[in-house]
């Protein structure tokens, strides 16, 4: 009877064992991985801010990356590629966004060369009744740089 009491606490205390184990190795990995595929699903599923206004915030903001401004240049391009017609001899009022856009691109720290001559560039091509106010926005823009 003691052989098969012995025997029977040899059992519980391997069962017992194995639940640890498992809460110990398997079951926080489970909680890692599960954060892991929250924080990935998080930064994949975030809507991009496409509007004009938040494109041209980011761009405003003195403290934007140039990754940062690569991706809002590319957003612009993607999106408001095209500016809305003028109006008569006048530029339409939301032309003034665009040469806000490329004033503080201008003078912004983080913005190469590349980036303001190849928003230049498609701008000027995609709308080429708009190609002297753009100049003029970019000059406007690098006199401030120089400031």
């Amino acid at each position: 009877m003691e052989a098969s009491f012995i025997a029977q606490i040899v059992v519980l205390l391997v069962a017992i064992l194995v639940i640890l184990v498992f809460l110990l190795f398997v079951n926080p990995r489970k909680k890692q991985k599960a954060k892991l595929k929250k924080a990935q699903q998080k930064t994949t599923n975030e809507p991009e801010c496409t509007t004009l206004q938040c494109i041209f915030k980011t761009i405003k903001d003195k403290n934007s990356s140039q990754s940062e401004l690569e991706n809002s240049l590319d957003l612009l391009m993607r999106y408001h590629k095209n500016i809305p017609d003028k109006l008569g001899i006048r530029t339409n009022p939301e032309f003034e966004y665009y040469k806000e856009i490329f004033f503080y691109l201008c003078k912004h720290k983080n913005a190469t060369t590349k980036m303001i001559l190849g928003l230049d560039k498609n701008l000027s091509n995609a709308n080429p009744s708009y190609k002297q106010e753009i100049n003029e926005a970019i000059a406007r823009g690098l006199a401030a740089r120089r400031v």
